[in-house]
């Protein structure tokens, strides 16, 4: 609430002088100026306004975010003009300290400095640099104190590390020299309760690039080594616990977890950013099923799901879904794949009934088609192309998941193809033994032959000689 009065202050301020009077200063010049003068000072530029104006937006552009009036007060401008804002004096050294060609006066400064460019800083801070100029240029001895004990815990990296000791020391130090300052971290500022409008801002943006160090803060714990630094305890602990729940999601394995999962659920009216609902504007978890319908009738891949949308079903805590979830991960066969999309979508037709969706069933019932190939008995396999067309007809998604997984079927082809299997094992035992007798019985066989044959030949010759007797 105390920036949104700052954020209002700066657009009362632009609308007084009828002009934003610090357009021609860029990021840094702004920022120095409003370190070194005050943001008041340094937004109005020396242009006089009236008593009661002044004192309202002096009040309202305090610095410190506990000084700043409450919104029910600037409903009383006369009141809150006269809630001044102390200023504290800032101690200024009595030579510069050059980071990353930039001259820190002051320790807010210095702080800055850090943190737009902490490479710079970090070798400062190891190096001894920061120490000597704190004590001797800045008479800043306990806050030179209180610097030594993250350069204790956050010692120098070793090769083949990622950086996460000098992100977190640069973090510290920026938290110690200036109270006021933001969560730091590799050239990002900002609070925890802005992580998540940035996640989604610079989603799939390049390596290096915004969201991957927003990911990497959140992997490095910063948002808890930046609350244990807050003055506020009840601030500091919320922070924490915020932290810890962004972690949490970060480390989810699969497609339900992760930096898009993250996202999603730190964006709860963020709407889903999967190719297959393009443009559809799916904020709303039961906007999602109607939109996969729209969109069957162009999708020609088997897979009508992807991490995009199981991380936006997995952000919007569906009851009844979270096993279905766990399945999807860029490991998973696509015949698993196109499987666990059906169970997962005919149970969201059932948690949150659309209607019939008979373009979305005809696309799963072809991608299921490869599946009845398991089926061994051909009538099963007829019976069973018949049953998942009409259920696709029908637009129940349910219905098609019955047909593709009945156990009390499967388990019948299943005794089938043993029983067939024994059939034929005893086919193969017969037709071997066969094959086995097989020389016995010709060797039977040509004795037999040969008997028959002199059998004959001594009929003929007694035939013969009956003949010559009595002929």
């Amino acid at each position: 609430v105390a920036d949104d009065v700052h954020a209002l202050g700066v657009t009362a301020l632009a609308l007084a002088l009828g002009r934003m009077a610090w357009a021609d200063l860029d990021a840094d010049e702004l920022m120095r100026a409003r370190l070194s003068q005050g943001s008041y000072a340094a937004l109005s530029r020396g242009v006089r306004l009236s008593p009661l104006l002044a004192d309202l937006l002096r009040a309202m552009l305090a610095d410190d975010p506990s000084q700043r009036p409450p919104p029910a007060l600037l409903m009383q401008p006369a009141a809150a003009a006269a809630r001044r804002s102390v200023r504290r004096p800032v101690r200024r050294a009595h030579r510069p300290l050059a980071v990353g060609g930039m001259a820190a006066w002051d320790a807010a400064t210095l702080a800055f400095a850090i943190a737009r460019d902490p490479a710079a800083g970090v070798r400062l801070l190891r190096g001894g640099a920061v120490d000597q100029w704190l004590r001797r240029s800045l008479d800043e001895a306990a806050l030179a104190v209180r610097l030594e004990e993250p350069l204790r815990h956050f010692p120098a990296e070793r090769g083949g590390d990622d950086g996460r000791a000098d992100s977190l020391l640069a973090l510290r130090a920026v938290a110690l020299l200036d109270p006021l300052a933001p969560l730091c971290w590799n050239g990002l500022a900002l609070w925890p309760d802005g992580i998540g409008p940035a996640l989604a801002v610079h989603a799939g943006s390049q390596s290096g690039g915004v969201a991957e160090r927003l990911v990497g803060a959140i992997a490095a714990d910063a948002v808890a080594a930046f609350a244990a630094l807050r003055p506020d305890p009840a601030e500091a602990e919320r922070m924490r616990l915020l932290g810890r729940a962004q972690r949490t999601l970060l480390q989810l394995r699969g497609w339900a977890g992760g930096a898009a999962r993250l996202r999603y659920a730190l964006n709860p009216l963020l709407a889903c950013h999967s190719p297959l609902v393009a443009g559809a504007g799916v904020v709303r978890p039961e906007e999602l099923l109607p939109a996969l319908e729209t969109a069957a009738a162009a999708v020609a891949a088997p897979l009508l799901v992807d991490a995009e949308l199981i991380a936006f079903v997995a952000a919007r805590q569906l009851h009844g879904l979270d096993k279905l979830l766990v399945p999807f991960a860029d490991d998973l066969a696509p015949a698993r794949i196109a499987g666990a999309q059906l169970r997962l979508l005919a149970r969201m037709q059932v948690v949150m009934p659309p209607g019939k969706l008979p373009r979305l069933s005809a696309a799963l019932a072809a991608a299921a088609q490869p599946g009845l190939e398991a089926w061994r008995s051909r009538t099963q396999r007829a019976a069973k192309q018949a049953a998942l067309a009409a259920a696709a007809a029908a637009g129940d998604l349910m219905a098609l998941l019955a047909v593709l997984e009945d156990p009390a079927a499967r388990e019948a082809d299943a005794i089938g193809v043993q029983r067939a299997k024994a059939e034929a094992g005893r086919i193969d035992a017969a037709l071997a033994a066969l094959a086995a007798a097989a020389p016995a019985r010709a060797a039977a066989a040509r004795r037999l032959g040969r008997e028959i044959a002199a059998g004959a030949g001594l009929a003929v010759l007694a035939a013969s000689a009956v003949a010559m007797l009595f002929g």
